[in-house]
Order: structure tokens, then C-alpha cells, then sequence
């Protein structure tokens, strides 16, 4: 079983066709112009439909990172499932006032699938030891941030405390850790390290 989709639709013919809203500020022509000038090996920025500069930051087959705006982010992964077709994973994150991530998957065609995973609460990563530790207040300030590592179909996720005052976010930092989880086919798993 190949963890990621196989070379039949690329990653080019995805970011070109898929009607998602993730790509509503890119029109197709901007997306196009992406992939030519990352192909081409060439720094691969555009304006934008709002007026900004989106950058296509990584191209792999499978892969794509986009720097939408200063402030948000998106990766695209396709993802070979066990029952022989290929979905596409997206994960936006918002980088301001705080990094927030989110998961979404589509069909090639772009239609939106049921989440097959959903990304863990920050509370879910604070290590056992130190869960007595963190005062509730703080918790409901914690967002998570989740960013792909495409070599290993892996999705790792880390609590943020950027909302915190810095005395609380030193004190805070070593409470957390980070998770990661591996596309199986069917989900992301949590690895045990």
C-alpha cells in the first residue's frame, strides 16, 4: 500500500482543477502561474484577487505549501486511501494573533469529504505529568498548530501559546508536546515515540 497517491493525478493537475474554497483568493490563471514558475525553478510568487502576495513555497508530487498571506498558510496533500482512490488532504493554518490550524478533505473533484480525522485539542497535548500543572483559565486560550512532513505522511501537531503572557508561556512550553500522526489508508494515527 502507497501512503501517498500515486503519480495518476499530480499534484499539478490537482492545484490547477479543484474547486475548493481554500483557493477562492487565487484565480485559475494565478495557480497556473505558480506551477510555471516553481517548474521552472523560479521563485514562484503572485498577486493575489485581494491584492497580496500569495508564494508557492514547496511543490513535491504529492505535496504542496503555500504561504496564502503573511498570516495563513495551507499545505495540500494527496493521500492514496485502502480502497484504491485518492483524496485530498488540506491543512489551513492562521498565524495571527495566534496559530491555529485546521483539516479538511476533499474528493479530487472537490467535493468536501466527512473528516476521516480530526486535529486533537490542545488539552490533548499536554503531557500527563504536568496536566495538573495548567490552570483552566489558560486553557481555553491554547489553539493547536499542525503542519505536514510530506517525506512521511505525517501530520504533527503542537499546542500554541502565543495568547499567553511570556512568563506563562516559559512556564508552560515544557507542558506540552508535540503529537505526530501518520496517514494508515484510512486515518492519521498517533505514532508512539
Amino acid at each position: 500500500m502507497l501512503p501517498l497517491a500515486s503519480k495518476a493525478e499530480s499534484m499539478d493537475s490537482v492545484f490547477a482543477k479543484i474547486p475548493i474554497p481554500e483557493f477562492s483568493m487565487l484565480s485559475l490563471n494565478d495557480r497556473l502561474d505558480l506551477l510555471d514558475y516553481a517548474n521552472c525553478g523560479q521563485k514562484a510568487v503572485v498577486e493575489n484577487l485581494y491584492g497580496g502576495k500569495t508564494t508557492l513555497a514547496l511543490k513535491r508530487d504529492n505535496y504542496l505549501r503555500l504561504e496564502l498571506t503573511s498570516v495563513n498558510s495551507l499545505e495540500v496533500i494527496l493521500l492514496q486511501r485502502e480502497k484504491g482512490d485518492t483524496i485530498v488532504a488540506v491543512l489551513s493554518t492562521i498565524h495571527t494573533p495566534m496559530d491555529e490550524s485546521q483539516l479538511k478533505f476533499y474528493t479530487l473533484a472537490g467535493e468536501s469529504l466527512p473528516s476521516c480525522f480530526k486535529l486533537p485539542q490542545a488539552d490533548a497535548l499536554i503531557d500527563s505529568v504536568s496536566e495538573k500543572s495548567v490552570e483552566t483559565s489558560w486553557q481555553k486560550l491554547l489553539t493547536v498548530k499542525a503542519q505536514c512532513e510530506p517525506e512521511e505522511t505525517t501530520i504533527v501537531c503542537e499546542a500554541s501559546l502565543k495568547l499567553l503572557p511570556r512568563e506563562e508561556q516559559k512556564k508552560y512550553v515544557p507542558m506540552y508536546g508535540s503529537r505526530r500522526y501518520k496517514w494508515n489508508g484510512t486515518t492519521f494515527v498517533l505514532l508512539h515515540e
